[in-house]
């Protein structure tokens, strides 16, 4: 039923490249590529403190309970 859907609602490309849609998205690359890297540095530091962390206990320690 999915699949109907989809292929139901695919707008035909026009020939001068343009999608013949009733609401048309630019996506602009300096947009684009400034939320990848926020994404990419909040995703880096969310992970290095925890990991630092880790990396500083003896896992025999943590196997043993103590």
């Amino acid at each position: 039923v999915g699949l109907l859907e989809l292929l139901a609602s695919v707008r035909s490309v026009g020939p001068d490249g343009r999608v013949d849609a009733p609401f048309l998205i630019q996506i602009e690359p300096a947009v684009l590529v400034g939320a990848s890297l926020v994404a990419l540095v909040t995703g880096g530091i969310a992970s290095f403190f925890p990991a630092r962390r880790a990396g500083q206990v003896d896992p025999m320690q943590v196997i043993r309970g103590n």
